[in-house]
């Protein structure tokens, strides 16, 4: 029996609004794609950037980039008692870096800039001796007068091994920020260059990676959309202070951890570029992996929960502790693909940081004396290879 011509009209006015519905997803998307692809670039200037408002709460040995939106540099020949740091940051807010920078206040340390922009003292202009650059965000940066790079050179010099090794962590640090600054370290003409990087990068994560809504650049950009409204409606002290003291449930058990664990983040390439760059001019490449507060294996202590902090996206430390394992796996994995060394600094501290709240003093950063030991452990387990290095890799060249 024939249908009925109300029965065909009304199967062709919906054939007509699905077509619709699907040229304007899809109008949509195109949209999302081309945003996607210029908002990158278009932030990276710094007018845009001050523009939309995407300025870092800066310390006073911290600066912005001129040429760079979104960026900053260590302020070149700074100089001031960690004393002095603590205080000034307890003053705005900012309780969390004010403890880290009391870990030196306690040994009346000072932090000095040296004029290439790098902490620690002055480099040697004429690139006398082996000189390995260590990069890194504020777990590399460390506190003032104490990070395990000082505590490595230091291992180095007492196994008779006179090297140069150059702090290059910087705090807020993610991997396209040392992508930036490539060709200052490039200018350095290092040896080596060890990596420890990603914990900026994983905080940074919206939690719906790996899910279909993020195959779709709409998808993508309404993750990124809500998360500037969130950056312009609060302050770096508020958003901290919001990680620090939100209500942490321990779950194991929970169902998007095998979607996390699997997780291969975008910004592995950036790692894998950085690393290749340095490789392409010579230097031997380290990677390191992360070590942090909580383990996958391990359920948190009440005072591991109480000190730690999680990315805005949970309230799981497991979700943490899978991210970076899967993160340090894939380091592994590069590192093996591309035959460049990689020390496994997490298994070190899951076996001699123990229990690991009595070394950390929140999910990622160290306390001055596992630093000291960090130092310690990358000094024995590098000498060998720190040992073939050339003794005047610098032909005279400067910094």
């Amino acid at each position: 029996m024939p249908a009925s011509p109300g029965a065909a009209g009304t199967r062709v006015k919906a054939l007509g609004w699905g077509l619709i519905a699907v040229i304007v997803l899809a109008g949509a998307e195109l949209c999302a794609v081309l945003v996607e692809r210029l908002a990158e670039p278009l932030m990276d200037n710094p007018v845009a950037a001050q523009a939309f408002g995407l300025i870092p709460d800066l310390d006073s040995y911290e600066m912005m980039s001129p040429t760079v939106g979104r960026h900053w540099v260590l302020r070149p020949g700074y100089g001031r008692d960690s004393s002095d740091i603590a205080r000034e940051k307890a003053e705005s807010g900012r309780e969390l870096g004010a403890a880290a920078a009391r870990q030196g206040a306690t040994s009346g340390m000072r932090l000095e800039i040296n004029e290439q922009g790098f902490k620690g003292g002055p480099l040697d202009p004429l690139h006398r001796r082996s000189r390995i650059l260590v990069l890194g965000d504020s777990v590399t940066f460390g506190y003032a007068g104490i990070d395990y790079v000082r505590a490595f050179e230091t291992g180095l010099r007492q196994r008779s091994l006179d090297v140069e090794v150059v702090n290059g962590g910087v705090e807020g640090y993610a991997i396209r920020n040392h992508l930036l600054e490539l060709d200052r370290y490039l200018a350095l003409d290092p040896d080596m260059v060890a990596i420890l990087i990603g914990w900026n990068d994983l905080f940074a994560l919206t939690g719906s990676e790996g899910t279909l809504w993020q195959r779709f650049a709409t998808g993508r950009m309404a993750d990124k959309a809500v998360r500037y409204l969130e950056f312009r409606s609060t302050s770096a002290v508020e958003r901290a202070q919001a990680l620090r003291d939100k209500p942490k449930r321990v779950d194991a058990t929970a169902s998007d951890l095998r979607r996390y664990a699997e997780l291969r983040p975008a910004f592995l390439d950036r790692l894998e570029r950085l690393a290749n760059a340095f490789a392409g001019s010579g230097a031997q490449v380290v990677l390191l992996t992360l070590p942090g507060l909580y383990r996958a294996d391990l359920e948190p202590t009440a005072e591991a929960l109480r000190l730690g902090h999680l990315p805005a996206f949970t309230d799981n430390p497991m979700v943490l502790a899978v991210l970076a394992e899967g993160y340090n796996r894939a380091v592994a994995q590069l590192g093996r693909r591309h035959g460049w060394r990689v020390v496994d600094t997490a298994a070190w501290a899951e076996a001699k940081l123990v229990p690991p709240e009595n070394f950390f003093i929140d999910s990622v950063h160290m306390t001055g004396a596992a630093y000291a030991m960090l130092g310690e452990f990358l000094a024995g387990e590098l000498a060998d290879q720190v040992h073939g290095l050339p003794q005047s890799a610098g032909g005279g060249k400067g910094p």
